[in-house]
C-alpha cells in the first residue's frame, strides 16, 4: 500500500515557499501574540525545508526581538538573544521590552536591550519599551544617547517610564528631528519638539507631561493626519500662551487623560469630526477637583463638545452609572463605529459630590438622543427630578432598560411631572418593552406577592395605560460599570 503519510506526499510538505512565508509572517507578530519567537522557533524545527527557509528569511526574526519572552520562566541564556540578533541580518529590527527592564532584570538582559538600540538604531522600526525601575530611566544618558540620533526606518516609538522619571531629561530634539517613516508616537517625559518635521506624518499621538495645555495645541498643529490621540497628564498651564481652534478632520478617537481644571480648554480649542470617539479617563480625582468651579465647567465642556462634534443622533445605547464614588456617562451606535464614554473615579478620600449626576444630565439633554434604544440607569435616589424629567423627554425610543427599584421609584416621580398631552398622560418611555433588573431585586420582584411594590406598581402602571413591559433577570448587570 502506498504510504501516504511520508514527508513527500503529505499536503503541508507541498505548500509553496510563498505561501509558507505568509503564514511565518501572520504567526510572528509578537505585538498580538506573546508566543510568537516561541511558535516561529517551533517551526523552524520542523523539517529541514522549513528550517532552511526561515533561517534564510531574516525579516521574520527581526520582528521578533521579543526581551520578555519567555514570559514567567526561565530566560535563556545570552547566547541565544546572540543568535537571534545574528538571524536578522540586516532587516529592519522590531523590539519590545515591557517587563525586561525591571527591578529584578538580569545585567546581562539590559546591557542587550541597550547595546541593540545603541548599535542598530538606524534599522530599528517598532519599539515599545517599559523602563520602570530609576537606573534604566533616560535620566541615565550613557545609555539613551541613540534616542537623539536619526531614526530613518522608525515606524512606532512607545516608550513609557511610569512614576520613576523625577526630573525631565534635556530638551534635545528626538530623533535629531530625523524620523520620517514616524506614524505612532508615544513617550511620557520627554519634551517634544513643537515643530518637529514628523509631526505631519503622524497618524498615532501620545501627549504627556511635561507638556502644558497650550504646547499640546501648537503639536497639533502640525499633526493634521491624527487619526488616534491621546492626551495624558498635563503640566500647569502657563499664562499669556494665545492658541487658535485646531481642527483634526481625520481623528477617530480622541482620548482624554487630563484633570477637570484642563478639560474645557482643551475640548473648546479642538474640533473634531462627527464620527469621532471620545473618551474621557481624569486620573485620580481628589476633593480638592471636585468643587463646583472647576468640576462644573468640566462637564459643560463634554457635554458641549458632544453637542458640536459627535454624531449623537446615531447613538442607540445610553449608559448612566453613578454611585458614592464614580460616575460612568457613556452611548454608542450599533455599528460601534463611533462612541462616547466618561468615567470619574474618585480617590479613596473623596466621594462624587451630589450634584454630578445632575451635571451630566444638564450637561447631555438633548434631542440627539432620540435614536436611544437601550438605557442602563443607575443613580443616586437623591438625584434631582427636574433634571431628569428634561433629560429623559429626549429618549422617546427607549425599549429596553436596565436598571434598579430605586431608579423605578425617581421614574415614577418622572412620570408624575410630564405635561398632559393630547391624548392623555404623557409616559416616561412610551417605546418601552422590557425591563431589565439585578438578579437579587429581579428574584424578590418574582417571588413577590405584593402588587404594590415599587417595580410591581410600575409596571402595572404602564400596563393600565395598555404599555405592557417584560420583566427579565440581569444577574449583576451593574457590575462591569463599577
Amino acid at each position: 500500500m502506498e504510504n501516504i503519510s511520508s514527508n513527500e506526499r503529505t499536503h503541508i510538505y507541498r505548500l509553496n515557499c510563498d505561501l509558507l512565508l505568509h503564514i511565518f509572517e501572520i504567526n510572528a507578530n509578537m505585538f498580538e501574540d506573546y508566543d510568537a519567537l516561541q511558535t516561529t522557533r517551533s517551526a523552524s524545527q520542523v523539517c529541514r525545508c522549513w528550517r532552511s527557509l526561515l533561517l534564510e528569511t531574516p525579516w521574520i526574526w527581526a520582528r521578533l526581538l521579543d526581551v520578555d519572552w519567555p514570559r514567567w520562566r526561565r530566560r535563556p541564556a545570552p547566547e541565544w538573544y546572540a543568535e537571534l540578533l545574528r538571524r536578522t541580518g540586516s532587516a529592519p529590527l522590531w523590539i519590545q521590552a515591557r517587563y525586561a527592564l525591571m527591578a529584578d532584570s538580569s545585567s546581562y538582559i539590559s546591557r542587550f536591550i541597550f547595546a541593540i538600540l545603541t548599535i542598530n538604531w538606524h534599522r530599528v522600526e517598532r519599539l515599545v519599551l517599559r523602563a520602570v525601575e530609576p537606573r534604566w530611566t533616560i535620566e541615565n544618558v550613557d545609555l539613551w544617547g541613540w534616542v537623539y540620533a536619526p531614526a530613518p526606518q522608525l515606524k512606532e516609538f512607545d516608550v513609557y517610564f511610569g512614576d520613576v522619571l523625577w526630573s525631565h531629561p534635556p530638551s534635545a530634539p528626538l530623533f535629531s528631528g530625523n524620523a520620517p517613516a514616524l506614524r505612532i508616537m508615544a513617550s511620557d517625559h520627554h519634551p517634544i519638539d513643537l515643530h518637529a518635521s514628523w509631526l505631519p506624518n503622524l497618524r498615532c499621538l501620545d501627549l504627556d507631561l511635561p507638556c502644558t495645555p497650550s504646547e499640546a495645541l501648537i503639536a497639533l498643529k502640525s499633526a493634521k493626519n491624527l487619526e488616534y490621540l491621546f492626551i495624558g497628564v498635563l503640566s500647569v498651564a502657563e499664562a499669556g500662551l494665545e492658541t487658535g481652534v485646531i481642527h483634526l478632520s481625520r481623528l477617530s478617537q480622541l482620548t482624554l487623560n487630563v484633570g477637570f481644571e484642563h478639560c474645557p480648554f482643551l475640548l473648546n480649542h479642538i474640533f473634531t469630526p462627527p464620527n469621532c470617539s471620545l473618551t474621557y479617563l481624569p486620573p485620580n480625582i481628589k476633593v480638592d477637583q471636585l468643587v463646583p468651579h472647576i468640576f462644573i465647567p468640566a462637564v459643560q465642556a463634554l457635554g458641549d463638545f458632544a453637542k458640536r462634534s459627535l454624531n449623537v443622533a446615531a447613538s442607540t445605547l445610553l449608559v448612566l452609572h453613578s454611585d458614592y464614588s464614580t460616575l460612568r456617562f457613556q452611548y454608542s451606535t450599533k455599528s460601534s463605529t463611533q462612541n462616547l464614554k466618561l468615567m470619574f473615579v474618585c480617590a479613596q478620600e473623596a466621594e462624587m459630590p451630589r450634584n454630578a449626576t445632575s451635571a451630566i444630565l444638564d450637561a447631555f439633554t438633548c434631542a440627539g438622543f432620540a435614536s436611544v434604544t437601550d438605557l442602563l440607569l443607575h443613580i443616586p435616589a437623591g438625584t434631582p427630578v427636574d433634571s431628569l424629567v428634561a433629560f429623559l423627554e429626549h429618549l422617546p425610543a427607549v425599549e429596553t432598560l436596565t436598571t434598579g427599584e430605586e431608579e423605578l421609584e425617581l421614574l415614577a416621580k418622572v412620570r408624575d411631572r410630564l405635561p398632559v398631552r393630547e391624548g392623555g398622560p404623557a409616559e416616561v418611555f412610551p417605546a418601552l418593552k422590557t425591563i431589565i433588573l439585578p438578579g437579587q431585586e429581579y428574584a424578590e420582584y418574582a417571588d413577590s406577592l405584593d402588587m404594590h411594590s415599587t417595580v410591581h406598581a410600575f409596571v402595572e402602571a404602564r400596563c393600565a395605560t395598555g404599555r405592557v413591559v417584560a420583566v427579565r433577570d440581569g444577574e449583576d448587570v451593574f457590575r462591569k460599570y463599577m
